[in-house]
């Protein structure tokens, strides 16, 4: 990925944790889950041709903005031990499923 990308994905994740205002742990792991799905839909949308660039682009559209996707969670996600109800949960607050 370019310098340029990835300054963008993390500049989109750094907010979103920044937003969380959830323990460290907790907020780490959204942040990573998100961070897992960026890059897999980024892949997905290169495997279709399209530029590094509108790819980035396109994944960080579709996730919106930070600050709300953390509102959001905030009401929606519960902190679990249980790594697969938390991404599932996370997945049913963003809508990607």
């Amino acid at each position: 990925m370019t310098e340029r990308s990835r300054n963008k994905v993390k500049v989109f994740l750094d907010n979103l944790e920044e937003a969380l205002e959830r323990s460290g742990s907790f907020s780490r792991g959204i942040v990573g889950e998100v961070g897992a799905d960026l890059e897999s839909h980024i892949e997905d949308q290169r495997s279709k041709g399209i530029s590094e660039e509108e790819a980035v682009d396109h994944a960080l559209r579709q996730m919106g903005n930070p600050f709300e996707l953390a509102h959001q969670m905030a009401r929606e996600v519960v902190p679990s031990e249980n790594r697969v109800y938390t991404s599932i949960r996370y997945a049913a607050a963003s809508g990607v499923i």
